[in-house]
């Protein structure tokens, strides 16, 4: 009788509770799956964004550098 206790119990494992666990690991997966790819996006519109605040910050230095240099011309051709 034990025995087909066990048996009854294996079966409702196999039968039930096994397609149950293959589909909540195949959610999980895929959950992770879009998740990387929002966070390799999000990475990759960071990088964009710091790039672009180089070159503005790039285009501001050298702008200022030229308005120094006039600046620096105009105060030793003084007298």
């Amino acid at each position: 009788m034990a025995e087909n206790v066990l048996l009854t119990l294996q079966h409702l494992v196999q039968d039930v509770v096994a397609p149950d666990v293959r589909e909540l690991k195949a959610i999980v997966q895929a959950n992770q799956e879009i998740t990387e790819a929002k966070l390799e996006r999000i990475l990759a519109e960071i990088r964009a964004s710091r790039a672009e605040e180089k070159a503005v910050t790039t285009g501001m230095i050298a702008a200022l550098s030229e308005r120094i240099a006039v600046l620096e011309t105009k105060l030793a051709s003084k007298p």
